[in-house]
């Protein structure tokens, strides 16, 4: 694990992850969350820039130094990449996610300077935002799980009574940037649904997930994902941590019967 992530948060408005239509690759998309996690919400930096250290970041990458600075340098220059932030019925905006990257050739620094219409969605933070920790960054092996984990844990946060939430399979096209990847249905389950709930189930988040199909005479038209909390560490699937839950559920209630006047406490 990436080290210097431990402790830190990727925050970012629930707009940026539910409208964005993330295009990039699995290593860019986990650099730009590094990246994130290095801003100071309380304190964000007047030129929209934060100082990361190349040597971190390979570690994040998981590979070696030397060579690979040319490869790590390659995968920030992709942040310059437009992706489209804003759609609604009237307009489409584009952006790219970094303005410029300063790579100082004789030390371990590079500055990352954020757009200026990023830095609202990281920095101008009020009721509706996501935030979880950073260090489950490199655990993500998928863009796809990443993108969908976050998507789902924005929903989970802000509607706490809810574990089940629905999307149309065009949403989920839209936001993992597949909408001209996989057109075939089969394709797109395998190498998108299936593949993000792996991903998401081994990564030791604060969730379990499983999806259903929701069909509209032969066409599949909605995904249908249902969460559970995780109750352990060892949990890789739904139904073992819906198990367990209910399982502590029921303890809970046998332990209460059991307690006669303990009831009504007050």
């Amino acid at each position: 694990m990436a080290e210097y992530l431990e402790n830190k948060k990727i925050v970012q408005a629930n707009s940026l992850v539910r409208q964005t239509s993330w295009t990039l690759n699995l290593t860019p998309l986990k650099l730009f969350k590094a990246c994130v996690s290095a801003i100071d919400t309380s304190n964000p930096p007047k030129d929209n820039t934060v100082v990361m250290h190349k040597s971190d970041l390979i570690q994040l990458l998981e590979i070696g130094k030397k060579q690979n600075y040319v490869y790590l340098k390659n995968q920030l220059r992709s942040l310059i990449t437009s992706v489209k932030i804003e759609e609604d019925d009237k307009h489409e905006r584009y952006c790219a996610l970094v303005n410029d990257i300063y790579w100082e050739k004789d030390s371990d620094i590079v500055k990352i300077e954020f757009h200026k219409a990023v830095m609202p969605y990281l920095v101008e933070l009020h009721s509706r935002f996501l935030e979880y920790p950073a260090e489950l960054i490199p655990s993500f092996d998928s863009k796809y799980g990443l993108i969908i984990y976050e998507s789902l844990l924005s929903n989970w946060k802000q509607y706490a009574d809810s574990n089940e939430f629905t999307y149309d399979v065009d949403t989920l096209r839209y936001i993992t940037g597949t909408e001209k990847l996989y057109e075939r249905w089969g394709n797109f389950e395998e190498r998108v649904l299936k593949t993000a709930v792996e991903n998401i189930n081994h990564i030791q988040g604060e969730f379990l997930v499983k999806y259903e199909k929701i069909r509209h005479g032969r066409t599949i038209e909605k995904i249908l994902f249902r969460l559970v909390p995780r109750t352990s560490w060892k949990q890789t699937t739904y139904e073992e941590a819906a198990l367990a839950l209910a399982s502590k559920v029921n303890n809970k209630k046998d332990d209460t019967s059991d307690e006669e006047g303990d009831i009504y406490p007050w």
